[in-house]
């Protein structure tokens, strides 16, 4: 069994903690066309999804047919509140450190939006040379085409890929891509989000750098075992 050669990581929500900030701005929007959802239930529907996921939902609840860019005069009001508020998630600078592989991004985000936030808390130069974006494929998350054309831009197949995401729709498209899956935990999602997923789940960016070298220690001792095998 081949090792695990790199580790591709989702934006919102694993590097940058731009979740609770961009569902202010999503609330506001929503707010305006007369649907007020709790918070609880905006997380549960649109954490990690693509924005047209979110548009179809949007238009669903509300009945009115959007604009594709219907979100564009609420840009400023969050690119402002990114510039006074946002913050790298807890842990990711210490778990970048100590990775041991080559890395890359793989978001629904646009390149825009990866671009200022990763810029603003200083993690743009390390991921500059290997960002995927839903703009550059046919469909976003939860398809794997994000991940995949990820795992394209490293120069590795799928299979010897790490994803690490926090959303069910991350979760989704890393393993439809064929990637192994490290789920992140945050007080944000829903209780049990990936209890049905067979992933293994953790909740301190700080571990990651040992989840990732014991992934690779025990496909070394598979390796090992299985050449013994053969040898006898």
């Amino acid at each position: 069994m081949e090792l695990f050669k790199g580790v591709v990581f989702d934006c919102d929500g694993v590097l940058v903690d731009t979740e609770p900030l961009s569902m202010q701005v999503t609330q506001k929007a929503i707010a305006a066309l007369g649907w007020h959802p709790p918070i609880a239930e905006m997380y549960q529907l649109f954490l990690g999804c693509s924005k047209e996921y979110l548009q179809e939902v949007v238009e669903d609840k509300t009945g009115l047919k959007l604009e594709r860019d219907w979100l564009a005069s609420y840009r400023a009001f969050r690119n402002d509140l990114f510039r006074r508020e946002l913050k790298e998630i807890p842990g990711i600078s210490f778990a970048l450190e100590r990775i041991d592989l080559p890395i890359a991004l793989a978001s629904n985000s646009s390149h825009a939006h990866i671009k200022l936030a990763l810029e603003i808390v200083g993690l743009y130069p390390t991921f500059q040379q290997h960002i995927s974006s839903a703009e550059d494929v046919p469909r976003g998350k939860p398809a794997p085409d994000v991940y995949l054309h990820a795992a394209r831009q490293l120069g590795l197949e799928p299979a010897e890929c790490i994803a690490i995401d926090d959303s069910r729709a991350g979760v989704r498209s890393a393993m439809a891509a064929g990637m192994h899956v490290l789920a992140y935990e945050t007080s944000l999602a829903p209780q049990g989000s990936f209890a049905d997923l067979d992933v293994k789940t953790f909740n301190d960016m700080r571990d990651l750098p040992g989840l990732v070298s014991d992934l690779n220690h025990v496909r070394t001792k598979s390796h090992s075992h299985a050449r013994s095998s053969v040898n006898t």
